[in-house]
């Protein structure tokens, strides 16, 4: 049975990239006379870094994969802070708030474009997203995933399923517990107690225990 977790963590070093923009480029028909056509394609560093995302993922989370689950994600940008921020905390200035660097748009949409199929089956899952920046020592992107206790619709839907399987089977247990009953009545009021109703009693009456026992597993 495979282990259900409810969290991973993992950690990209090194600098961060975020979301690049779509680009177009003119690509001209080799044949005569066929003119040209724009073709649009993924920069090379967001296509690297989405690499790099998928592999620290595997690596650190064992190619673990959240299924249909909602899901909470969290993602903590650290950038290397500036000298004139390192000398301002120095002098006991505290926490300063990182600006000027990537948009949080563009980290989110490269880091959930980059775990999609790996971590779950679509960033659709995502119900809850909380990004932040901040200035640190070594960069980096940390990022937490949280299997949240909510149930998905396709979730939903198993527990209805399987729910819906149990109660025909106790329905049906619940029958042939009523019919051996009633045939033990029977056998039990015969003043000729023969050899053969004796065996088909003895019969229906380990039936019947038998069944009673599954009703209780059920229940």
């Amino acid at each position: 049975m495979e282990n259900k977790l409810n969290q991973v963590s993992f950690i990209v070093p090194g600098k961060i990239t975020s979301k690049g923009r779509p680009r177009a480029r003119v690509i001209k028909s080799g044949s005569k006379g066929g003119g040209s056509y724009a073709s649009i394609y993924t920069p090379q560093d967001t296509i690297i870094y989405e690499n790099l995302i998928k592999m620290c993922y595997k690596e650190q989370a064992n190619n673990y994969h959240f299924g249909n689950s909602p899901l909470s994600v969290s993602i903590y940008a650290s950038f290397q802070a500036p000298k004139e921020v390192r000398d301002l905390r120095a002098l006991g200035y505290g926490y300063i708030a990182c600006f000027g660097r990537q948009d949080l748009d563009n980290i989110a949409k490269i880091v959930l474009d980059a775990l999609n199929k790996i971590a779950f089956f679509d960033d659709k899952q995502i119900t809850d997203l909380r990004i932040m920046k901040m200035y640190d020592k070594q960069e980096r992107l940390e990022i937490n995933i949280y299997r949240l206790s909510n149930l998905s619709l396709a979730e939903a839907k198993e527990l209805k399923r399987a729910d819906n399987i149990k109660k025909a089977r106790i329905k049906k247990l619940k029958k042939e517990q009523r019919i051996l009953t009633e045939r033990i009545a029977r056998l039990l009021n015969y003043e000729n107690q023969t050899p053969k109703r004796k065996q088909d009693l003895q019969l229906s009456i380990d039936k019947l225990n038998i069944v009673e026992q599954e009703l209780k597993k059920e229940k």
